[in-house]
Order: C-alpha cells, then structure tokens, then sequence
C-alpha cells in the first residue's frame, strides 16, 4: 500500500513546459577585410639612401607601424568580447 502511495505521489507533478524556441550559438566573424599593410622600402632600397635619407625613411617606416599596429590591437580587442 506504500509503494502505490509513493508511486502515486511521484506522478502528481506537472511538468515544465516545453521550450518553444531554442538558442543556439553560432560563431560569426567580427571582421570583413583585414585593413592594408603598409608599404615600406626594402632593405637594398635603404641602403641605396644617404643616412639622413636613410634616417627619415626608418622613422617614417616607425610611424606608419605604429599606427598600423594600433589598428590590428583595437581590431582584435573588438573581437575578442
């Protein structure tokens, strides 16, 4: 008599409802198109240049990595979320 009390019991409950939608996560890229690399001079092309030439290229080269850099930097913190 225990055992159909308990039985009986147990299926008193209702259930959840059923999900009428389920989510699923699906991986998107957060880029189009990579921004451009700059260009900069060979190393036969440096050494083609007086070292006043050769000075301004180098920081030139610098400034333009530098700026490159900070793209990728925010660029793939931006993805990274």
């Amino acid at each position: 008599m225990m055992l159909l009390i308990l039985t009986l019991a147990g299926c008193n409950g209702t259930l959840p409802p059923v999900p009428k939608e389920t989510f699923i996560p699906v991986p998107v890229p957060c880029l189009d198109k990579l921004p451009d690399r700059p260009a900069f001079l060979a190393d036969s092309d440096l050494a083609k240049l007086d070292d006043f030439a050769f000075v301004l290229e180098l920081r030139r080269d610098q400034l333009a990595l530098r700026g490159f850099v900070a793209i990728q930097d925010a660029i793939l913190r931006a993805c990274l979320k």
